[in-house]
């Protein structure tokens, strides 16, 4: 495993051809990356709907949905994972546009594998790299590693979808803190705010969570201000590790 790579960082492909596919999987592992492939862009929506995926590599020609759209679909949807296009289509015009649908980069095949571990090693780097070894968010019984994407309450774990998780993180930055749900999306996600109210349905589901574990800790609603995050047992602070 390469120095440089975190253990556990992992990547989603959506790509539909198998040599790609093999290829793929064979020079990232090789890098010490965790990879799954999916060769159909609605699959790999709902998988990045319950999975947190450091990178993705995406195909532009996929059988049941064109990329580009697969891409704006994702960002319209508040995902900010880092997107690494890969695609035939050289020309600058199919650059732009991969770009401005939301992508952080943009690779033409066939490429040199060195050059596609060089440009998914920044684009993740980039991800990482306001993140601490040790950066770990208290509140109560609830413990947030971020860097290694879990959440603990006491001893036990709760799995968050990527959106749940980055919402929490907020609140555990900003205890206290009152946000609305319009404030909740342009901190988070930004962009157009989408006819589907991600923040209500992230808050939604987190909120459930919290209370089929019995935990103290929980979303507050202020009535007509927004949301914070509160200890019923405590006036909990914030502490960083």
């Amino acid at each position: 495993m390469s120095s440089q790579v975190v253990p556990g960082t992992r990547i989603l492909a959506i790509e539909d051809n198998p040599l790609t596919a093999d290829l793929l999987v064979r020079c990232l592992t090789q890098a010490g990356y965790d990879i799954d492939i999916l060769g159909r862009g609605r699959d790999a929506m709902r998988r990045l709907e319950e999975t947190h995926y450091d990178l993705v590599l995406l195909d532009l020609s996929l059988p049941d949905v064109d990329g580009l759209e697969l891409c704006r679909d994702l960002r319209a949807g508040g995902n900010v994972t880092p997107v690494l296009m890969l695609s035939a289509r050289d020309q600058l015009n199919d650059r732009v546009e991969g770009l401005r649908s939301g992508a952080d980069d943009y690779l033409t095949k066939p490429f040199k594998t060195i050059e596609l571990e060089a440009r998914v090693h920044a684009l993740i780097r980039r991800g990482q790299r306001f993140l601490e070894p040790k950066d770990v968010l208290h509140f109560g019984t609830l413990a947030m590693d971020v860097k290694r994407r879990r959440v603990t309450l006491g001893d036990r774990l709760l799995t968050l979808t990527p959106k749940e998780f980055a919402l929490l993180e907020f609140l555990l930055r900003n205890p206290g803190a009152v946000y609305s749900a319009d404030e909740l999306h342009d901190r988070l996600w930004g962009g157009p705010r989408p006819q589907t109210n991600v923040v209500q349905v992230a808050l939604h589901q987190l909120r459930t969570k919290l209370r089929a574990r019995g935990t103290s800790v929980g979303v507050e609603t202020i009535r007509g201000f927004g949301y914070r995050l509160t200890d019923e047992s405590s006036s909990s602070k914030l502490t960083n590790n």
